[in-house]
């Protein structure tokens, strides 16, 4: 049997305060038993602006974290304000929501 997955994304909504706040609370939880210690993988998709503030501040949870968005071509072209797999990769992203 797969093992469960909740992604929790907030759209356009936040700032970089929010953010933090957010995910310090969501490691909180963790670490009151919460998530992973349950059988259940979790993971955040923030909006893309905030994801390399997430990606840190989530280093060395057991939270994974992910991009709301993925443009199908190639890094390259004139593809106002859309994300590429190279640019998700050069975050360490790991999951995106298609």
């Amino acid at each position: 049997m797969r093992r469960p997955l909740v992604a929790g994304n907030w759209k356009m909504n936040a700032t970089k305060e929010k953010a933090s706040i957010l995910i310090e609370g969501l490691i909180e939880g963790i670490k009151n038993g919460l998530g992973k210690g349950d059988g259940v993988d979790v993971v955040v998709c923030p909006p893309f602006v905030y994801l390399d503030q997430v990606g840190a501040l989530l280093s060395g949870s057991p939270i994974a974290w992910g991009a709301q968005n993925l443009c199908q071509v190639p890094s390259a072209g004139a593809f106002t304000g859309e994300i590429s797999a190279a640019m998700l990769t050069d975050l360490h992203c790991q999951y995106v929501i298609i």
